[in-house]
């Protein structure tokens, strides 16, 4: 233990923690944008400005003219000279000699580059105007009163000119924040130093152009665009292995290849030396002492899985293809000219990881690692335990790990860590890194949580998102006491329910954790079947399955010894509890069945619907209006059990204001809200003339076919009615009866007879039955028309259109095309309908290409 906690403490010197000048500890600037972390990261580094003992740095503070006096004084390069006139005497009245702040406002008052009152007095406890900050920082460049104009405008002017204050609004006569501080600060470090000459009458450059402030100031210079290939520590200190990655900027010395970190050397836009590995950064490097005191990271990432990734363009070299051009999540990266990136083939079940430089440019690629990750048990004691020590890294060395003599390093939540706040489901990965026996990071903790809504044989659907599962998944029915490996069938019990996961590097599935069946709860629905026993009293009900809220068919068994039924609606009893009658009901811990209020019959006169208002989402009903919700559930029993659904609630309003006017229903209300509506319309309560639908992904889920569909934009799931499995990026007419979806194809972009006329330049054939494809000649959107083949066809007002451009080209999925405006002159399109009213476009451009 002694050896790490030796590394911990020189850690936290790394990380600035004594003089509070790292910036990710600031707890106050995180929502600052990142070139104003940047700043003030910047200047912490530079001693210039620093946060406070609490943490925090206050960004929205105002600034005395004494603390302003200091700041001035160090970014002039002249605070040690300034410690030399602390003890002498001021020029202002109201200085007294020895405070904290007299060397500093004496030797700014010396170099011309604070003033003070013609009073005679600094009033160093003043609040310092933007108009006195800008015209300090100015005049640090060399400019004095020779600027035309007056003042203040002489000097905004100028900064204005230098581009110092284009991040900044300010009133100049406000107190400035320390916040635009340390922004107009950092900006003036970058600005070109000056002299004014008397025979010119001008400002003229100092040295050159390129010698800017932070180079007349300090020891140390800013070296830009360094790839950090390497993190290690060795011997009490931290070192990174650079590389130069571009000759854009011309640097007096180059860096050597390893670099030592200060004791107080600040990061930005990184919370540990460990998180520099692959970054491009710029350094503060102090030539005389030779370590960096502060490191900027100006690079990003992208994360995206395989099939997300294209090479759009390539080049070959000395026998090897490289890349030129990706495209990443739709977005195009050129690949840096100095960074060669052989062309790969991109696993589709992968997880990628881009390198992107300030010029939006990719100079790195790389696979995120597939194996699984240990769980903790816990830590006592100086040993570790887990509960499972998964595939990754040195997990067989995992209970091994000796805490007193080994060298170990613990990273959690952002910092390095004792291992005593190793806990219960902590997820580590541990390898041996950065120079210590074990590295263990800790990936966080297994406590995410989300419904289960699908499952296939290699993946699963949470919160309606599909991931991978890991080579090595490992679950739990316990409550996270003991995993095991998973299986075919694991979460067979476990559709519609709240699982808790965690996902690994590659963005895969590696923990779960089934919920437990328990607590009762009140289920409201519409009953669909019954089953019986019979007994010498009569028929007694054992089973009986309903359509609930979701819009699903779920059986449940009867707790025949304890049920008790209740019926508040007279003339009804459990004798005559029938198939389309709405029920609430609760459930014991064996999910059975123990209380059933039956609510309303398959004939429902309890409320009168008198009216709709769409524009306000309200129902009238008895005469009252009511709100409806996104919490309202409509059931509607359809006149039999084959077609009883779930409405949706625009649908019912549109309805209640048309044709429901009048009608039958059970309403429950809480308040001024509708909460439950039951009706037994057979005519349909739709809001749309045309039910067309992309199909997206077939699936079983307890053993029932199901199928993934998007209906203009919106990814929904039912239960197949029966066992034909529609074709996937086809479009289909369907229908839902009883939650179960059904239907016909209408377009299939794979049917031979459309891949065969590729290439035809005017397509007119019949594909499949009333649905034809043509060559678009003209568009009038104002219209909603589009040209083909000498005649206009009109769009259905409820028209639904599909874009297979990219289908055709590069595999990609079809997109819902959300209105006319993504049809163009030129495009293939095929359509379905009449011509005056087109229910269904379907975008095929690039057909002619497609090796079908």
């Amino acid at each position: 233990m002694k050896k790490l906690l030796t590394a911990l403490l020189v850690v936290a010197m790394v990380l600035g923690l004594a003089t509070v000048a790292f910036a990710a500890d600031f707890s106050d600037t995180k929502d600052l944008g990142k070139d104003a972390q940047a700043s003030i990261s910047k200047l912490s580094g530079l001693e210039i400005i620093n946060g406070y003992p609490d943490g925090t740095f206050k960004p929205g503070n105002s600034i005395t003219r004494a603390e302003f006096a200091k700041i001035a004084t160090i970014a002039g390069g002249m605070g040690a000279s300034a410690d030399v006139l602390q003890n002498s005497p001021s020029q202002y009245t109201d200085v007294a000699a020895s405070q904290w702040y007299t060397g500093y406002i004496n030797l700014a008052s010396s170099q011309g580059w604070v003033k003070g009152y013609p009073d005679g007095t600094f009033r160093p406890n003043s609040q310092i105007t933007y108009a006195e900050v800008i015209t300090v920082l100015v005049r640090l460049l060399g400019y004095n009163d020779n600027l035309p104009g007056p003042w203040p405008v002489d000097y905004i002017a100028k900064a204005g000119a230098l581009d110092f204050t284009k991040n900044v609004s300010f009133n100049a006569n406000a107190p400035a924040t320390r916040g635009d501080v340390a922004v107009m600060a950092d900006a003036t470090l970058d600005c070109a130093v000056v002299n004014w000459d008397n025979d010119k009458e001008d400002f003229v450059y100092k040295q050159n152009k390129d010698y800017t402030l932070l180079d007349d100031s300090f020891d140390s210079a800013i070296n830009e665009d360094y790839q950090v290939t390497g993190v290690t520590y060795d011997k009490g200190a931290w070192y990174i292995n650079v590389s130069d990655v571009t000759d854009k900027y011309e640097k007096a010395d180059e860096l050597p290849g390893k670099i030592e970190l200060a004791k107080n050397c600040v990061l930005s836009n990184a919370a540990l030396p460990i998180d520099l590995g692959s970054k491009i950064v710029d350094i503060l490097y102090n030539d005389d002492d030779e370590v960096a005191t502060y490191i900027e990271v100006t690079s990003t990432t992208v994360k995206v899985d395989g099939e997300d990734w294209k090479v759009t363009k390539e080049y070959t070299k000395d026998g090897k293809d490289y890349v030129s051009q990706y495209e990443i999540d739709g977005d195009k990266y050129d690949v840096a000219d100095w960074a060669e990136i052989e062309v790969e083939v991109f696993d589709k079940d992968g997880y990628y990881t881009a390198y992107i430089n300030s010029d939006d440019e990719v100079y790195k690629v790389s696979a995120a690692n597939k194996l699984t990750p240990a769980i903790v048990e816990e830590y006592d004691d100086g040993e570790l335990t887990v509960k499972d020590e998964g595939n990754y890294g040195d997990y067989k060395e995992i209970e091994k790990i000796d805490f007193e003599d080994d060298d170990v390093l613990i990273k959690k939540a952002g910092k390095f860590v004792d291992p005593e706040e190793l806990e219960e489901n902590d997820i580590i990965y541990v390898e041996e890194k950065y120079g210590f026996d074990y590295y263990i990071e800790v990936a966080g903790s297994l406590n995410k949580t989300g419904n289960l809504d699908a499952v296939k044989s290699n993946s699963i659907r949470i919160d309606r998102t599909w991931y991978d599962l890991a080579d090595l998944c490992l679950i739990s029915d316990d409550a996270g006491d003991t995993f095991a490996d998973y299986a075919a069938g694991n979460l067979d019990d476990s559709d519609d329910e709240t699982i808790t996961y965690f996902l690994n590097k590659a963005n895969q599935v590696c923990y779960i954790i089934t919920s437990e069946v328990g607590d009762s709860n009140k289920i409201y629905g519409v009953v669909t079947d019954l089953g019986y026993r019979i007994t010498k009293s009569g028929n007694m009900v054992t089973d009986i399955t309903v359509l609930t809220a979701e819009g699903t068919e779920v059986d449940y068994d009867v707790d025949t010894s304890e049920v008790e039924f209740y019926m508040p609606k007279d003339g009804l009893d459990e004798e005559f509890l029938e198939e389309l009658y709405f029920v609430k009901f609760a459930v014991n811990d064996d999910n059975e069945i123990d209380s059933l209020t039956i609510l309303s019959n398959d004939d429902p006169d309890d409320d009168t619907i008198n009216g709709g208002n769409d524009d306000n989402n309200r129902v009238k009903v008895n005469d009252v209006w009511y709100k409806v919700t996104d919490k309202t559930v409509v059931f509607n029993g359809a006149g039999k059990v084959d077609d009883a659904e779930v409405v949706k609630n625009a649908d019912f309003i549109d309805w209640a204001d048309g044709k429901g006017k009048g009608a039958s229903a059970y309403v429950q209300i809480s308040g001024t809200e509708i909460e439950y509506v039951y009706l037994n319309e057979t005519k349909a309560i739709s809001g749309a003339d045309a039910d067309y639908a992309l199909i997206l992904s077939n699936y079983t889920k307890g053993g029932d076919y199901w199928v993934e569909i998007d209906v203009r934009g919106d990814s929904l799931d039912y239960e197949l009615k029966g066992n034909a499995r529609p074709t996937v990026d086809a479009i289909y007419d369907y229908s839902i009866s009883s939650s179960k979806f059904s239907g016909d194809p209408v377009f299939d972009p794979d049917d031979n007879r459309l891949t065969a006329l590729a290439d035809k330049k005017d397509v007119v054939e019949s594909i499949v039955d009333s649905v034809y494809c043509y060559k678009v000649q003209d568009v009038d959107r104002s219209a909603n028309a589009v040209k083909v083949n000498n005649e206009w066809l009109y769009a259905d007002d409820n028209v639904v259109i599909y874009d297979y451009t990219d289908y055709y080209a590069d595999g990609d999925d079809p997109e819902y095309a959300s209105s006319i405006r993504s049809i163009s002159k030129g495009d293939y399109i095929v359509y379905a309908g009449a011509k005056d009213e087109v229910e269904l476009f379907i975008i095929v451009t690039n057909i002619e290409f497609a090796a079908k």
